[in-house]
């Protein structure tokens, strides 16, 4: 998470000390991207660490390479595909409610932009998310994590 931030907070003093409107875009841009990149990551790395052994550790590394995109729904399956279906939905009916709601719509939300903007040469007049907010998604992101991690006792 540390490293997140750190690139973050690099592109947001970038922004900041700015007056172009193109490359504030740009900026913005590259540190929604390198989030979405991010997230990816840690979600790779969670999943590998669902293995026990190998065997499992490859199994798990050939699914993950067909996985584009880290939705919620993605997260869901992969984690059924580690530790299986009875776990993940002990796991979401225990933190079923408003953090899971958030949670999922804060993947969505930057997927959604992510998407648009990877996809997308030109400027966009697309709304995108301030740093505030993309500094608060990585801090929701890595506690999530942190919590399957403690709940299926993941080292």
């Amino acid at each position: 998470m540390k490293r997140a931030c750190r690139f973050l907070d690099t592109y947001e003093t970038l922004y900041r000390s700015s007056s172009d409107n193109t490359i504030q875009f740009l900026l913005m841009k590259l540190a929604l991207l390198e989030t979405a990149a991010w997230i990816e990551i840690v979600f790779d790395e969670l999943y590998l660490s669902c293995s026990k052994s190998e065997a499992a550790r490859e199994q798990i590394d050939k699914h993950i390479k067909r996985i584009y995109s880290f939705s919620y729904q993605n997260l869901h399956d992969t984690l059924v595909f580690c530790l299986g279906i009875n776990t993940v939905y002990s796991l979401e009916e225990k933190y079923t409610g408003e953090k899971l709601s958030i949670f999922q719509s804060k993947l969505a939300e930057i997927k959604n932009i992510r998407d648009a903007l990877a996809h997308n040469y030109e400027h966009t007049t697309q709304k995108l998310m301030s740093f505030e907010d993309l500094k608060k998604t990585v801090r929701g992101v890595y506690l999530a994590v942190l919590l399957i991690k403690r709940y299926v006792k993941i080292k």
